[in-house]
């Protein structure tokens, strides 16, 4: 989903009258004889200045915390998206398209105070950015999931003798005449042997059963000894304790490494016999209304972090032009929605009327510097 670009610029009105300034950024780029974009006033509210030295700090910081802000309105903006699917519309601000939003901008003095100091004022729009974008994280976790437990019980549920739940394919009177024990010394285990592969697993003799099979397995059962003692012994005068082996574990694990599917803890119930079904549906309900729920989390929550982001820029603009322009405060801003394919001409309109851009020969990919503030705005 594309969006408009824009262009944030501020200039020094030089003791004149504001509309002085309004009229010559309008005539400088978005005129019948410049048209490379639609132009609007942004109203910067009268913010605390505090010190230079603060200023110039927080200047630095700006930059960062805009760069941050932005990540986490693509993030949510990204979810939303994908959560949506094909059925995916544009998100708002406030209930208006945030280009409208961008374009008829207002200070919001309730949620943050202009009167706060500026250092505050940041702290206060980062820190409720930063706990959306920990809410997102939790929100997403426990959807994934409730996504992924999903898909296991599907891919059960679809799946051969190896993976389905043996309850629901085998029936009672198959397992009546098997000969199943659990005893302290007897186990008898259900083993699913790929088609395709080859025979030749080590079994007990004469225990080997076989009980079903589907188009891609067999399913057979094989009684094994669960575990036998070695005895102790001397050695020297040191007496060394008899071990228990694990024959059953080891038996399990020769199958698995001859890529034979052990069906380790099943016991068959026949009252469990459709419960996996049950459980897959409740699990699709679970997972359609965590979907819909962090659906309108993500519509409501980005044009909270779309709101901050924006409040960020404009107190940008007003750190930029305070250094730049100085004490009294004395600027007007503007903002430029850049027309397609204009933005060059754009800028270099500006530098023609207010100045020359200035870029270091030393770093290609140093900032240029222009005689007025520039601010993009991509969002």
């Amino acid at each position: 989903m594309s969006h408009p670009h824009y262009l944030i610029t501020s200039i020094s009105n030089s003791g004149s009258a504001p509309e002085n300034s309004f009229r010559k950024l309008q005539n400088a780029a978005a005129c019948p004889s410049a048209p490379y974009g639609e132009m609007f006033k942004l109203e910067v509210p009268s913010l605390m200045v505090g010190t230079l030295d603060s200023l110039m700090n927080l200047s630095d910081d700006l930059g960062k915390t805009d760069s941050i802000i932005e990540s986490i309105v693509r993030k949510v903006e990204k979810s939303s998206m994908e959560l949506a699917g094909k059925k995916a519309t544009e998100l708002t601000v406030g209930g208006v398209p945030s280009t409208r939003y961008i374009q008829q901008f207002a200070w919001d003095y309730a949620k943050y105070p202009n009167r706060r100091p500026l250092k505050e004022l940041v702290s206060l729009i980062s820190s409720g950015v930063s706990a959306i974008d920990e809410e997102l994280k939790q929100l997403s976790n426990s959807y994934g999931d409730k996504q992924a437990a999903l898909q296991d019980a599907k891919r059960k549920k679809g799946g051969n003798l190896t993976t389905v739940d043996l309850n629901d394919v085998l029936e009672e009177k198959v397992v009546k005449n098997l000969k199943i024990f659990d005893t302290e010394y007897l186990k008898t285990v259900f083993v699913a042997v790929d088609r395709h592969q080859k025979k030749g697993s080590p079994v007990v003799p004469g225990s080997l059963e076989k009980v079903m099979e589907d188009n891609d397995s067999v399913l057979y059962t094989v009684t094994v000894l669960k575990g036998m003692y070695e005895a102790g012994y001397y050695e020297g005068e040191e007496f060394v304790p008899g071990t228990k082996i694990d024959l059953l574990e080891a038996f399990s694990k020769i199958l698995r490494e001859k890529r034979y599917s052990v069906r380790e803890n099943f016991t068959y119930d026949p009252s469990q016999q459709g419960k996996s079904a049950m459980m897959m549906e409740q699990l699709q309900v679970e997972v359609d209304n965590m979907r819909s729920g962090l659906t309108r989390w993500c519509k409501t929550h980005y044009g909270e972090a779309f709101v901050a982001w924006m409040h960020i820029k404009v107190i940008r603009v007003f750190v930029e032009s305070v250094l730049r322009y100085g004490l009294p405060v004395d600027f007007t801003a503007v903002l430029y929605k850049v027309a397609s394919g204009k933005e060059v001409m754009l800028v270099n309109a500006l530098d023609k009327a207010f100045g020359e851009s200035v870029k270091g020969d030393d770093d290609p990919d140093e900032e240029e510097y222009h005689d007025f503030v520039l601010i993009k705005f991509e969002p």
